[in-house]
């Protein structure tokens, strides 16, 4: 089981003859906290969830990182598995950590990134590419995104369009396009509108 403490001991033999045991105490190691997800972010917090760890534990240590390298700790209690970071810089991405202490000991952390406010859409890239269409695809933001707004527009301005997709969508076709025109394309993050 993680994070117990068990008595060792070891004696010597020879015949029917044993010696006095060496004995020690050693702890397992304590369990990781997995599942580590962004619920939420707005412009100033960030709320986090994880799955609750197997043994004994005093708490959970929070630690999250900025882009600009101010690092903050905050303390959970052993029987809470998620908590809401405040007080953070808008549009700012920050490196969490969550790791489970019992004393001294403490856990291999979970980690994940997560942005302040509307993340961007990353990776975004086109594929299938004929004539007069091309697949769009991209990373899905943490956390999920309420919608997205595809947008494109060609050199010139003459040909433009906006969709409106799901939150759940990291792929869609754009249709219609006119041969031999260079496009501009956009996805962006959006709330409920």
């Amino acid at each position: 089981m993680p994070g117990t403490e068990y008595g060792i001991g070891i004696s010597a033999m020879q015949g029917p003859n044993q010696s006095t045991p060496a004995t020690m105490n050693a702890r397992t190691g304590l369990d990781v906290p997995m599942d580590l997800t962004v619920t939420a972010s707005t412009d100033t917090a960030i709320t986090l969830v994880w799955g609750m760890v197997s043994g004994p534990i005093d708490h959970y240590k929070v630690t999250y990182t900025s882009s600009s390298g101010v690092t903050t700790e905050k303390t959970v209690a052993k029987d809470v598995t998620g908590t809401t970071l405040t007080d953070l810089e808008a549009g700012t991405e920050y490196t969490i950590t969550v790791a489970a202490r019992r004393g001294r000991q403490q856990s291999a952390a979970a980690t994940i990134d997560a942005f302040t406010g509307i993340r961007p859409v990353t990776h975004l890239y086109l594929s299938d590419v004929t004539w007069d269409s091309a697949a769009a695809a991209w990373n899905a933001p943490a956390p999920p995104a309420d919608l997205f707004i595809l947008s494109y527009a060609s050199a010139d301005g003459m040909d433009t369009s906006k969709v409106t997709l799901e939150g759940t969508r990291t792929r869609s076709l754009v249709q219609d396009l006119l041969p031999s025109t260079r496009y501009t394309l956009l996805v962006v993050e959006a709330g409920v509108v």
